[in-house]
């Protein structure tokens, strides 16, 4: 599997640009503690960890990160009611575990090490490491691990603290590890204009229309000259825009067109701490070398992965051409006319409340609408979602939804198959595992619901028998993702089939996007017909262990070791945005769907 994973090099097209990705050397992965077992009998010895967040080098062995990246077992504590949250697995496990030997750090390069804590300052926010010692296989014992040397190749430098007045700030480059993208990577690189950010001409806090969370934090914003000028704090809404303009959420439609994964696309800013003569200060008493020269020029081409960590850790990896998208959809089809066949038949799931108001010729040209999850017309009156999307309404509750076409229309819950789905999985589940399984409390996660008005205009989707779907046929969805309200709802995805699951009659699995908001969304074939919906989404090798291994390889029970630790740089991409959504996805059949409305509105389907 490694030799698939070649090495990408960029050619940069402005400063800014290098300067990030040079920074992105420097930049590290930070954890303030790990739960280790006293005797490693796991596969990885790892069994708790503190969140990551992000960090980099001022000197050859000191790290600059946030106060709350530092936090141990202990710290953490107090969120569970208990003293350690180490020793409360310990004991509820049976397994003897210890905690308190961190810091760790992730390089860029791949390489782990440990650290002390030097300082930590509640009032800004922030704190120091000093690396001590250092190991390639973070899974040997901590003992093995050798003493701290600094580069191996004299490309990983320090990064120089330049105090900068917010108000005279262009172009800007964030370097930073978002929890919410892990499964792509790490090291992202956000490009801004500082300046068209007006909350910037006054204030000690750099605002930047980029996403970031708190895997960010503490990562560094450098300048074009490559010099930190703030560190990411925190990220905060601005959904009318009064931070950065470019943040205020759209009112029109989604016009980005189909894309193979959903990207942070949301109303959020990240907020940046100033770089202060005193904070300069303070880190020169920590270690004197710190300002008394400047790192030496990057001369490498700076290497990144060619496959996202999620793709390099899938049973069967695609080598796709250029005539493919990343999730196997034909480039050739991006302007398929079932794209605009399957926009036009979603709707949007706005209240849990019925609508009163709602009159079949008003219509809507605003669409910055809270939306609670995604909706695809079946006949004019009958709308089908997810059962999770409905699991707090008993059948007959009222609720509303909006039409492509700007029409709301009362809908009233007709049926969920948390109530009378299947509810166990085949036969040949107990056959090889000798047990029944369960499909789950949603039993296929399907819900239908019956409109008051007729939806006008929209024309239902047509079902297609989803028994012949087969291995990598081009596939569509459309759905409303929350985190992307800046370019509006009526997102679509492309991508192709998985396959079904092996023991459950009511689930298939797709190489498409999902996101909270986009549950229920329809998924459709090059023809526009329905074959499927969209319920959750999910580790790609998850999906791979009950559809192509069993259907296609005749394997059972098999597990494909993950790091759920560590990262890699995330590939270079010509997109800005950061991926937000896992590469693959499941939900149910359109065959399990349609034997489900036949059952709550017989007769109600067209021949």
């Amino acid at each position: 599997m490694s030799s698939l994973v070649v090495q990408q090099k960029k050619e940069f097209r402005s400063d800014i640009e290098r300067a990030g990705h040079e920074a992105a050397l420097s930049t590290v992965v930070v954890f303030g503690d790990w739960c280790m077992p006293d005797v490693n009998i796991f596969s990885d010895p790892v069994l708790l960890k503190t969140d990551a967040e992000s960090g980099f080098f001022v000197s050859d062995s000191l790290i600059m990160t946030t106060a709350n990246a530092l936090k141990n077992m202990e710290d953490l504590a107090g969120q569970y009611l208990s003293t350690n949250v180490c020793e409360d697995y310990s004991e509820q496990t049976g397994t003897p575990a210890q905690s308190g030997y961190g810091p760790f750090v992730q390089l860029f390069d791949g390489r782990w090490a440990r650290g002390e804590i030097v300082w930590s300052d509640k009032v800004s926010g922030l704190g120091a490491v000093r690396l001590v010692s250092e190991t390639s296989d973070r899974k040997i014992p901590l003992q093995d691990w050798t003493p701290w040397r600094g580069s191996l190749d004299g490309d990983q430098q320090w990064l120089n603290l330049k105090p900068t007045s917010f108000s005279e700030v262009k172009t800007t480059a964030s370097v930073h590890s978002p929890d919410l993208a892990r499964i792509e990577g790490g090291w992202f690189v956000s490009i801004k204009d500082a300046s068209a950010c007006l909350a910037n001409a006054e204030g000690s806090t750099l605002y930047l229309d980029h996403f970031s969370d708190f895997g960010s934090y503490g990562g560094p914003i450098v300048d074009p000259s490559g010099a930190v000028i703030s560190i990411i704090k925190n990220s905060r809404v601005d959904t009318d825009g009064g931070l950065c303009a470019s943040n205020k959420s759209s009112t029109t439609k989604n016009s980005l067109g189909p894309l193979s994964r959903y990207y942070a696309d949301g109303s959020h800013v990240t907020e940046g701490i100033q770089i202060t003569s005193e904070l300069i200060s303070k880190l020169k008493e920590l270690d004197p070398s710190i300002g008394t020269s400047s790192p030496a020029p990057i001369t490498k081409d700076i290497l990144r992965p060619g496959l996202a960590i999620e793709t390099a850790q899938r049973f069967e990896i695609p080598i796709l051409s250029p005539q493919f998208t990343e999730s196997a959809y034909p480039v050739a089809e991006l302007d398929a006319p079932a794209i605009e066949i399957a926009k036009q038949a979603t709707v949007a799931f706005l209240r849990e409340t019925g609508c009163a108001t709602c009159d079949e010729n008003r219509r809507t040209s605003n669409f910055n609408i809270g939306c609670i999850c995604t909706g695809f017309a079946i006949t004019q009156t009958l709308i089908v979602t997810n059962d999770h999307c409905v699991t707090d309404l008993s059948v007959g509750a009222k609720t509303t939804f909006l039409t492509f076409y700007g029409q709301e229309v009362e809908a009233e819950l007709v049926g969920k198959s948390s109530l009378d789905g299947v509810a166990e999985l085949t036969d040949a589940y107990k056959e090889i595992y000798g047990m029944n399984g369960s499909t789950g409390f949603h039993r296929g996660d399907v819900a239908l619901l019956r409109t008051v008005q007729p939806m006008l205009d929209v024309q239902p989707l047509k079902f297609a028998d989803s028994s012949k779907l087969e291995a990598w046929q081009p596939l569509i969805t459309v759905g409303h993702p929350a985190a992307m309200t800046r370019t509006g709802p009526w997102v679509t995805g492309v991508g192709s089939f998985v396959g079904g699951n092996y023991f459950d009659q009511t689930d298939q699995a797709y190489n498409l996007p999902a996101a909270p908001g986009a549950s229920g969304s329809p998924v459709v074939n090059l023809s526009g017909e329905l074959v499927g919906q969209i319920a959750y989404g999910g580790t790609a090798s998850g999906y791979e262990k009950t559809s192509i291994l069993t259907n296609k390889y005749g394997l059972f029970a098999l597990e494909l070791e993950i790091d759920t630790v560590g990262i890699t740089p995330a590939p270079y991409s010509e997109r800005e945005d950061i991926p937000i959504s896992p590469q693959t996805s499941s939900g149910a059949p359109s065959n399990y769907i349609k034997e489900m409305v036949e059952k709550w509105a017989p007769g109600e389907l067209p021949e």
